[in-house]
Order: C-alpha cells, then sequence, then structure tokens
C-alpha cells in the first residue's frame, strides 16, 4: 500500500472513524483494517482505578526493560571516562485533579461513550443514550477525576497511570486510597516511587501532612524543637521501606497562588487608600 494513503486513511480514521467506515465500505480503494489503525495510533481504552490499568503498566514495563538493555549496550560501546548512569526505574508520581465540564464523554476513535458528566435527569433528549446501554453496569455521574502519571527520572520515559472518577470533590481519603493503589500497581511492575508532584490544594496539603506524621496546623510551627521550621515532608514507601518519598508542590501553581493573592491584596490597598 502506498505510504501517502496510509497517511490519509489515518488521517481520516482520526478524523471521524464513522466516515472512514463508510468509504472502506466502498470498496474503491484498498484501505487498512480499523484494527490497524487503532494499533497505530494506540486508541485503547481503559477503565478507571488501578487494576484496569495492570496490563498497561505490564506493557511498559516490558518497553523500560528494552530501554534499560539498549542503553547498557551504549554505555558499553562508549569509551568516555564518565559514561552515562543506566536507566534505574525511579522516578517521581505526578497527580493532579481535573474537574469534568462536558456532557458526555466521547471517545472519537472507538465510537464509543465512555463516562458520564450529567445524571439521565438531564439529558432529556439523548434518553435513547441511556436505554442502550447495559442497565446491569450502571455509569455514575463523573464531576471530577484525578489522573495519575509516573515520570522516570534518569531517562525520558514517561507511563501514564490510572485514572479515578469520582461524582463530587475529593477529600484526602480519597486522595490517599487512590495514591496507595497507584503506588502498588507501578511497584508490581519495578516502576520505584521516590517522590510526589501535586499542586497546593488544600486537600493535598492534608494529604501531605496525613504521611508524613505531621500535625494539622500550618506547617513550621513545631514547638520544643530546635529548629521551628524544620519540615518533614517525606514518608517511608509502602512497597519498598528503604525508598523515602518526598513530597514536592509544582512551583508554577505556587507561584501562581503567590501572585493571585498579591493582586487581591493589592486590590484591597488601593480601595482603602483611596
Amino acid at each position: 500500500m502506498p505510504l501517502l494513503l496510509s497517511f490519509a486513511a489515518l488521517a481520516v480514521y482520526v478524523r471521524s472513524p464513522s466516515a472512514y467506515k463508510a468509504l472502506k465500505d466502498f470498496d474503491i480503494l484498498q484501505l487498512p483494517s480499523e484494527t490497524m489503525l487503532k494499533e497505530f495510533t494506540c486508541a485503547r481504552l481503559y477503565a478507571p482505578g488501578a487494576a484496569a490499568w495492570d496490563s498497561h503498566i505490564m506493557e511498559q514495563a516490558k518497553e523500560y526493560m528494552h530501554l534499560q538493555q539498549g542503553n547498557a549496550q551504549v554505555i558499553e560501546s562508549e569509551a568516555t571516562t564518565a559514561p552515562r548512569p543506566a536507566p534505574k526505574q525511579e522516578g517521581c508520581l505526578i497527580f493532579d485533579e481535573v474537574r469534568v465540564i462536558g456532557k458526555i464523554m466521547w471517545n472519537s476513535k472507538s465510537q464509543q461513550m465512555f463516562g458520564l458528566a450529567m445524571s439521565p435527569a438531564d439529558l432529556g433528549k439523548l434518553q435513547d443514550i441511556f436505554m442502550s446501554m447495559d442497565p446491569v453496569n450502571k455509569n455514575q455521574k463523573a464531576s471530577y477525576v484525578l489522573q495519575f502519571l509516573w515520570r522516570d527520572l534518569t531517562s525520558a520515559k514517561d507511563v501514564i497511570g490510572p485514572y479515578y472518577t469520582f461524582e463530587g470533590t475529593l477529600g484526602y481519603k480519597n486522595i490517599i486510597t487512590c495514591l496507595y493503589d497507584t503506588m502498588r500497581v507501578f511497584h508490581k511492575h519495578h516502576f520505584i516511587v521516590n517522590s510526589i508532584v501535586c499542586d497546593g490544594a488544600s486537600s493535598n496539603l492534608a494529604v501531605i501532612k496525613q504521611l508524613t506524621g505531621s500535625r494539622r496546623s500550618s506547617f513550621g510551627v513545631l514547638h520544643g524543637e530546635p529548629d521551628r521550621h524544620k519540615i518533614c515532608a517525606h514518608f517511608r514507601n509502602w512497597f519498598c521501606p528503604d525508598v523515602d518519598v518526598f513530597f514536592i508542590i509544582c512551583p508554577s501553581h505556587q507561584v501562581y497562588i503567590v501572585c493571585t493573592t498579591l493582586s487581591y491584596y493589592l486590590k484591597i490597598w488601593k480601595i482603602i487608600l483611596l
């Protein structure tokens, strides 16, 4: 098959799978199958939760093993006094909370609905969608999504982790539960977590205080200690006790908070001066 035709088929399929299917049914052109295009675009759906992502992370672990073997061969071939360190499969776990504002979460590549942001009563015109769905598999209203990503600190490898859907806002107990399940499935395939990156939201700060053994008061208030402003921002890894997991607040998020706070108080000062 000509390369230009393959790229044209891929462009049509990504834009509209239904249009590609109709074009293929005409039998005018010899087009690749939808399975081949899905494999090429990696259009695979995974359900929420760590258990559904186990196979994906296992595949990523196999790819990482090939990366380590290839890097080791490069290091052996290099005649340098200070060779590059081999990937050690240690990295940081990044998570963030995203609010769902769309009505229907639709995958255009597979032509399937994989999430709902509103209840059936809010979608009266789309009641046929709910009637065609399996009544045993009840879809809950998804208002917030908690997404995880593992980033290697010794190479350029990133592994997309599980995501979790919630009907309401996330409390620190929900985040700790998701964090535990995510770290468990990553460590099962030897992806070691030695740091966690998150924003400075109040729920995330509550998670940091709970896991590091700090009090629920503000950081930097340690009475009876030589250093009153000493902060313990790490805890023992649940699945690798020899590794300390350090919390890192996203710097860009902190800068945004500081700028927003200063802008707010600057407006107040202008009103007072006037």
